[in-house]
């Protein structure tokens, strides 16, 4: 289960700091948004896959995912899974 310790939000701008203790491996769908989106792995074993590429993740890490890509994260395992995710309009900050 998806733990949310912290959330900012308003119309333009998110801000999630989430851990999943034991994330099932089918955590999360193939989407995509309208956002720019910002995800900074804190701990986990995810691959990140955008599009037609796969990308092993691990602490430390940031990913940028441009508006409408297609992209989900894939759990590996079922060790702890922490990030901060941000979602923000670009046309906000002038992209």
């Amino acid at each position: 289960m998806t733990e949310q310790l912290s959330i900012k939000q308003n119309e333009k701008f998110l801000f999630r700091h989430c851990k999943d203790e034991n994330p099932p491996i089918n955590l999360y769908d193939i989407h995509t948004h309208r956002f720019y989106e910002l995800i900074y792995i804190l701990d986990g074993d995810v691959t990140h896959a955008v599009e037609d590429k796969r990308y092993n993740l691990r602490r430390g890490d940031l990913v940028i995912i441009r508006p409408f890509q297609s992209h989900r994260i894939e759990i590996n395992s079922n060790a702890k899974y922490e990030r901060y995710n941000v979602l923000f309009d670009g046309e906000a900050f002038g992209i």
